[in-house]
Order: C-alpha cells, then structure tokens, then sequence
C-alpha cells in the first residue's frame, strides 16, 4: 500500500471515530454539518504521524521499511487521539449530566438582567425544592402578570408567574404556576404538560417580541439616518 492511500486511510479512520463519538456521547450528524472544520479534526493525529514517521525513518535510514514505520506511528496517534478525543467528550457529557441544567438555569435568570427577576428566582426556588436533584429540570420559559388585591383593607399587588420547564432526558414541557407575595411564593400546581394552546400562545408572544424588536431596530435607524442628512 502506497503512502497516500496510507494517509487516506487513516484519515477516515480517524473520522468514523471521531464521529461515533461525536454520536456516543449526545450530539448527532446535525452537529458536524453546522460545524464543518470538524471535519478537519481527524488530521491532529494524522500530521504528528508523517512527522514522527519521517524522523524514524531518518534515523534509520531505511526507506525499505518507510511503510511499516508510518503504519506504526499512524496507528499510535490515532491510538492516542482516539483515547484523548474520548475521555474530553465524556467529561463534557459527564459533567452536563450532572450539573448541565444547573447551569443553564443559572444562566436564563442572568440573562434577564434588565428585568427585575426575583419573584421568577423565588418561585424557582419553590419549584425546585419538588425535585431530587437541582439539575432535573431545565427552565425554557416563563411569563407573569399583577394582581391587584385587598389585604385587610388595603390595596396589595400579588404577582402570578408561570415557569415553563423540560425534565431531564424528556422532550417534553412542562409548567408550574405560582402566586408571589411579600417574597414568598405560593404553589398552585406544578408537573402539567403544557398545551398546544400553551405553546401556540407562547409562539405568539415570541412573534410579537420579535417584531417589537424589528420595529425599534428600524425607528433607530430611520432616526440615526434622519440626523445625517440634516
């Protein structure tokens, strides 16, 4: 077998490994189409190969053997690269496991750190304490509204607030609802599947948020356009 087909076939060795890993461990063929130069992934372990090969073979100044001593660093570098790119996915895939919705919920309320999320953090709270484990839920939405009311003759505003969520390992959604008042959230209910009506409505609500967003976008160009050409 010639050098190049060599090289060519340890190239894809490389990548079916380098993909059933990707696949092993969560991610799926989608993954490497939005990312492409992965594909260029399965060359780490392939270029230190020819370097290595061509020091031995300088050192042993055999050209007879050439073949044999690529096979040999070939199949240790890919060796190495397989055992390398395998333990890096499974700790990423351990540790998302274990603390990956923590950390995405953590990040959805500093998100929102223009708006005043603390009824949303304290029902949360309330909501998690229903779980084993902090990281079985993950949050994927939330909407609220005022309540206006009369505690012992006087005007009070209670906060109801909805949180949508995902399960671990579950495609599907769930909400939880909660009256918040005086910094202490009450439960309504929680573990109801959200309804198509539930979804279609939220669908909406991110539409018009979109367009809201589009319009202002466009009224601070218009503006920005209107004071350079005065």
């Amino acid at each position: 077998m010639t050098f190049f087909k060599k090289f060519l076939l340890f190239y894809f060795l490389n990548l079916a490994i380098f993909l059933l890993l990707i696949i092993l461990f969560g991610r799926d063929i989608i993954y490497v189409i939005k990312n492409p130069l992965l594909v260029l992934m399965p060359l780490i372990p392939v270029v230190p190969a020819i370097f290595f090969g061509a020091i031995i073979n300088t050192v042993l100044s055999r050209t007879d053997r050439s073949i044999k001593v690529f096979t040999f660093t070939y199949t240790g570098c890919t060796l190495i690269f397989s055992l390398f790119i395998g333990f890096t996915f499974f700790s990423s895939w351990n540790h998302n496991r274990k603390y990956g919705n923590v950390e995405a919920n953590k990040d959805y309320f500093r998100n929102y750190g223009h708006v005043d999320m603390t009824d949303y953090k304290i029902s949360f709270d309330t909501l998690i304490t229903r779980f084993s484990n902090p990281n079985d839920i993950r949050i994927t939405g939330s909407m609220s509204d005022v309540i206006d009311t009369t505690i012992e003759n006087t005007k009070q505003k209670m906060r109801y607030i909805r949180l949508m969520y995902s399960k671990y390992n579950s495609a599907e959604e769930y909400k939880a609802d909660f009256i918040v008042y005086n910094a202490a959230a009450k439960m309504v209910y929680y573990n109801i599947l959200l309804s198509d009506s539930d979804k279609k409505r939220i669908a909406d609500q991110e539409r018009k948020r979109t367009k809201l967003l589009r319009d202002i976008l466009k009224s601070v160009e218009d503006e920005a356009k209107k004071k350079r050409n005065e």
